[in-house]
């Protein structure tokens, strides 16, 4: 959301990045970590109860992305 990753960097699996967060040139990231910052830095490992979230956040906007479609999803449509 919003976040940006500047060129060269690399990203191991399971990282979050933070909302905002400006991942600076050249930065390796290794797996299951958070970052976050202007300029990003590495924070803290990532945890379990992190990557639940995110797993369930996930599922959560397909499922909204699919009423949205079908035209199920009034709630979720922008208002004019």
């Amino acid at each position: 959301m919003g976040s940006t990753l500047l060129s060269r960097t690399k990203i191991g699996r399971e990282c979050l990045i933070a909302a905002g967060a400006v991942v600076p040139p050249g930065l390796e990231v290794p797996d299951r970590m958070l970052v976050m910052g202007v300029p990003g830095k590495v924070v803290r490992p990532v945890k379990e109860q992190d990557l639940q979230y995110m797993k369930w956040l996930t599922d959560h906007y397909v499922e909204l992305a699919r009423q949205y479609v079908k035209g199920d999803a009034a709630h979720v449509r922008p208002k004019t």
